[in-house]
């Protein structure tokens, strides 16, 4: 579709990015198109498995779920099953050894030594809480002032 103004004048860039918006929706259209059938042909293999009994004999058939199943996060179980560690999780353990390291040796730092690490720190804190998956497992940045009770805070 050619675009002209109200002069009759056509403008070739405005039909290039139009020409680029119909491409670009193109994708979407088809990359939702390939999700659908993903999904069907999961939905079918599934069906299959049923009709030909392979869900007959679990374990727990007909038996209630527990309580610890249905209130914990199914990617969180399979994660530990896998014994994958999140990187937040990593992330935090790193942060609270720097701080114990920091506290150590707050009696050998200079002023200026002590803000550089203090600094250094604080950058780890906001990519932690960046990362976390909840708002609730943030937590504040460092001062010179509150080294210890965030090492408290951090090491629980």
């Amino acid at each position: 579709m050619k675009l002209w103004d109200k002069k009759n004048k056509y403008h070739p860039a405005q039909d290039h990015n139009q020409t680029n918006e119909e491409e670009k929706n193109s994708a979407a259209a088809k990359a939702i198109t390939d999700h659908r059938k993903f999904t069907t042909a999961i939905e079918e293999m599934i069906n299959d498995h049923a009709k030909e009994g392979g869900f007959d004999n679990l374990e727990g058939k007909g038996k209630p779920l527990s309580m610890e199943y249905l209130q914990s996060d199914i990617m969180d179980g399979i994660l530990k099953e896998a014994h994958v560690i999140p990187d937040w999780l990593i992330l935090q353990h790193e942060i609270r050894d720097e701080i114990g390291k920091l506290k150590d040796a707050l009696t050998c730092l200079g002023e200026h030594e002590l803000q550089g690490e203090i600094k250094r720190i604080n950058k780890m804190i906001v990519r932690f809480n960046n990362s976390v998956p909840t708002l609730m497992l943030q937590r504040g940045i460092l001062f010179t002032d509150n080294i210890d009770y965030q090492f408290e805070r951090w090491s629980k």
